[in-house]
């Protein structure tokens, strides 16, 4: 009977032409938990360009145990029947109890030479604060990292001159500054370089980014870029008034304005 209804039937399960055809055509790369088997067609068939498609495209169907029905199909093997991944479901699913998880790829850190070579000269710095406060080549800013994709952020502690790959990023830091205490308002800037990578070669490296971002103002300059956002934390600098000094007069101010008018 079950003999009799593959030849007459095709709603419960293949067709001896189907089961036929599958066999010389194509090849089965697994089964679901239903019984369902899935088959793609054989490579480089003869007079077709791709797997016996004309459309250049790898066929690939499924033989139900049962009743066929679409919706028996799981979501994991439904997107690979639509060919939104190569590889069979079972390398897309999480291990199961008593599996390790596979190793997380590991994150490139070292930074091409051909992109290392190129890094300005720090911008001068021309204020009052840079003078009294700490030298630039002591200082150290913390840079925000946010990867849009993965809502994924990181805190990248540098000093001018520094330069740090994360992935296909770079982030250079050139300098920083924060205003003196008896200035206001307050503010913490950093003139910061921003590089990611070009998919046009390896190790290639586009500047999408040159110049200062500031923590309290930061619409004023932004990184515009659909994955990586760059922003500013904070600029560790000391001032001498902030050691219990006391900060410049207006009178000691006027006094030198006088001497100079008068030389």
């Amino acid at each position: 009977m079950n003999f009799l209804s593959k030849i007459f039937t095709w709603w419960n399960g293949a067709t001896i032409g189907t089961l036929f055809w599958s066999w010389r055509n194509g090849e089965q790369v697994g089964t679901d938990a239903q019984g369902n088997r899935y088959f793609r067609s054989k490579p480089k068939r003869k007079n077709l360009p791709t797997g016996g498609s004309y459309t250049g495209r790898e066929r690939r169907w499924v033989i139900y145990e049962g009743s066929n029905d679409a919706s028996r199909v799981p979501s994991e093997w439904h997107g690979w029947l639509h060919g939104s991944f190569d590889d069979v479901p079972e390398s897309h699913l999480p291990p199961s109890c008593g599996e390790d998880p596979p190793e997380p790829e590991a994150i490139r850190t070292e930074i091409p030479e051909s992109v290392a070579d190129d890094a300005p000269p720090p911008p001068e710095i021309a204020s009052d604060a840079a003078e009294l406060g700490t030298p630039l080549e002591e200082r150290v800013a913390t840079i925000g990292l946010l990867n849009k994709r993965n809502n994924v952020s990181q805190e990248l502690e540098m000093s001018p001159g520094d330069s740090r790959r994360v992935g296909d990023v770079i982030v250079r830091l050139r300098s920083c500054e924060r205003t003196a205490p008896w200035e206001s308002p307050q503010e913490t800037g950093a003139f910061v370089q921003v590089l990611v990578a070009d998919r046009s070669g390896e190790n290639q490296f586009r500047r999408i980014f040159s110049g200062w971002l500031f923590k309290n103002s930061p619409s004023l300059n932004v990184v515009e870029h659909p994955i990586y956002d760059v922003f500013v934390k904070d600029c560790a600098m000391s001032f001498p008034e902030e050691g219990g000094g006391s900060a410049p007069s207006s009178d000691a101010s006027d006094e030198s304005a006088e001497a100079e008018t008068e030389a």
